[in-house]
């Protein structure tokens, strides 16, 4: 009789009695009663599901909640998606009983194998379960306890328990169940509740061809992104690319979530993990399971790798790098190593933009910077002077040039980017620095201040300045080496001041010259001597801010002094010598007036 009920709307006295108006209006506005409706049309609740936030009545909408949350329970419930998906349940999942929520998590689980009608029924029917934890049961399962204890007042329990996947005290079985979900709805946007009902028209406007194959456009490609098939991330993708021109403030939002847990999982990189898996199982642990592996550990080994990846997976990698770049809070590393100095030097800085990254590198000699900080800013300061699309502040400022300038170098970027290229560093740094005296103010000052960087932090594996170690071996005598070392790390400012000292003419190899010219303001193009002040000034204007920042703290720490000025420092100055004198003249007439009469008064005996 249930599952009559699951076909035949009718017979389910509560949906009809309070959801008759909504079926005629949302579902069948050509039909006057809800008479009209076929008693055995199942796609009445589909369209109930579907237009679920649009529904007039809420006892109407707690009917269908609590239908879709049986549906979501026993697939037999689930007409349209039982009756396309039986032979598949009784070819793949014979060995789970038929009325157990487990058939759906089966049928998910062999996904390849299914037959199209089955396996679009089931998309379908993901996309109405997405966002609510009811209709999760193996999440809502596994996860009662997390949720008493961790979520208890939350108002989204799925992203709660997203946020607390790695806490120590969630539950293996909760924890896998939520990875799996969240690995899950990665796959297409549509399956990420919160971000498809907030970034609809923005993937209308700005990435509806993304879910279609090559070549096709228009209507084509919105029919294939409604075919019932995923996208294999290429939505999210193109989102997460487009993030500055999304209009939407909430699907900004949701994108950076995204994006953040994304970072922290590199599993949820789904064009990531395409690209690269023949690469993981190749560097990273052939014959380890590529789903079981630990994502973060592995893309670490895949940057450790980069030389040797195919283009796929090097462009997808840079592409996933220059992500992180956009906003510090998306580099994990970076924030673990060097939370308390952000929020020491660098607090009420914007995270995005570069901003934030830019003032870590400019306190990297502070007394107060980690050991672990300083070499993570060391790093990524590499890995930019290598990757134009990783530096975004001057990404931000050369655009124009690179499209100008660089337009053969950046149309090629995409198979060619991460190449040895005249030293190791990025093919679009390269160009931008052989056109150096052309670029706009802008760009040159950003390019310079690269160049500047690379040679305040000398690393002897750094590519960018890689040109110069030969000249550094030759011309920097143990003056400007500190005392032990071989330079093998960071070596703030020493070797770029002996270079700078360092008449152009006896640096012998060309790029250094250029190098050193571009930070002395020469552009390298001019022979001569460079002004020996003139380097100096630039590398230690940092260290000089520096100085005074500390002074100004030092004074604040010794105490603070109230200072009056102007009218404000005359009326003190007035009620002060009014209280002084007043205080005066009430002393000398208690005790020193002569003046002061008295009455003497002589008590009679008989009073």
């Amino acid at each position: 009789m249930m599952e009559r009920r699951a076909v035949d709307f009718r017979l389910d006295a509560s949906l009809r009695k309070y959801c008759h108006k909504d079926i005629v209006e949302t579902c069948y506005p050509d039909a006057e009663d809800i008479s009209d409706v076929a008693n055995w049309d199942s796609k009445v609740m589909e369209c109930l599901q579907d237009y679920k936030e649009e529904l007039k009545d809420p006892r109407c909408r707690q009917q269908v909640h609590r239908l879709t949350k049986r549906a979501a329970e026993d697939i037999r419930f689930d007409h349209p998606l039982h009756d396309a998906c039986q032979p598949d349940q009784e070819k793949l999942c014979k060995d789970v009983p038929s009325g157990h929520a487990r058939v759906f998590t089966c049928l998910q689980d062999h996904r390849k194998d299914l037959r199209p009608v089955c396996r679009a029924a089931l998309f379908d029917q993901e996309i109405r379960y997405a966002g609510d934890i009811d209709f999760k049961f193996g999440m809502r399962q596994a996860c009662t306890d997390e949720m008493k204890r961790l979520c208890a007042q939350a108002s989204d329990m799925v992203k709660c328990l997203q946020n607390h996947v790695a806490d120590a005290d969630m539950g293996k079985a909760c924890a896998d169940e939520v990875k799996r979900d969240e690995q899950r709805s990665a796959q297409d946007f549509r399956l990420n509740f919160r971000l498809n009902h907030a970034c609809f028209e923005d993937v209308q406007h700005l990435c509806m061809n993304a879910c279609a194959p090559p070549g096709t456009e228009g209507a084509m490609a919105a029919a294939v992104a409604a075919a019932g098939q995923p996208c294999g991330g290429a939505v999210l993708k193109c989102l997460s690319e487009k993030v500055s021109q999304l209009q939407n403030a909430e699907c900004r939002e949701e994108v950076f979530y995204f994006e953040r847990r994304t970072v922290e999982d590199p599993a949820l990189d789904v064009p990531l993990q395409q690209a690269c898996k023949d690469d993981a199982d190749m560097y990273c642990g052939a014959g380890a399971g590529y789903a079981s592996r630990d994502h973060s550990r592995t893309l670490s080994c895949l940057r450790q790798n980069r030389k040797k990846l195919s283009q796929k997976c090097k462009a997808e990698e840079l592409r996933f790098s220059a992500m992180e770049a956009s906003d510090i809070r998306l580099t994990p590393t970076l924030m673990n190593a060097c939370g308390l100095e952000l929020h020491q030097f660098c607090r009420g800085v914007p995270p995005m933009g570069g901003h934030a990254f830019r003032c870590l590198q400019w306190h990297i000699q502070e007394s107060g910077m980690s050991v672990a900080c300083r070499a993570e800013v060391d790093l990524q300061t590499m890995r930019q002077s290598q990757y134009y699309r990783t530096d975004i502040a001057l990404q931000l400022q050369c655009d124009a040039d690179v499209a100008e300038k660089c337009a053969e170098v950046d149309a090629e970027s995409d198979t060619s980017l991460g190449e040895e290229v005249e030293g190791d560093y990025g093919p679009i740094l390269h160009c931008l620095l052989q056109s150096y005296q052309t670029l706009k103010p802008g760009c040159q000052s950003e390019v310079t201040y690269v160049v500047r960087n690379a040679l305040w932090m000398y690393h002897s594996n750094a590519g960018l300045t890689k040109p110069c170690h030969a000249d550094i071996d030759a011309l920097c005598n143990s003056t400007h080496v500190p005392q032990g070392s071989e330079h093998k790390g960071p070596v703030m400012g020493s070797f770029g001041q002996c270079l700078v000292d360092t008449p152009l003419t006896k640096i012998s190899d060309k790029q250094c010259r250029q190098l050193v010219g571009v930070v002395a303001g020469s552009g390298g193009h001019v022979g001569g001597v460079v002004n020996e002040n003139q380097l100096e000034d630039t590398l230690t204007k940092i260290a000089e801010i520096q100085l005074v920042a500390q002074a100004e703290a030092e004074e604040q720490q010794e105490g603070s002094t109230l200072v009056l000025t102007g009218w404000m420092a005359f009326i003190a100055i007035t009620a002060l010598a009014a209280l002084l004198l007043g205080g005066g003249f009430f002393v000398y007439r208690r005790y020193f007036d002569p003046r002061r009469n008295y009455t003497v008064v002589v008590k009679a005996g008989d009073v």
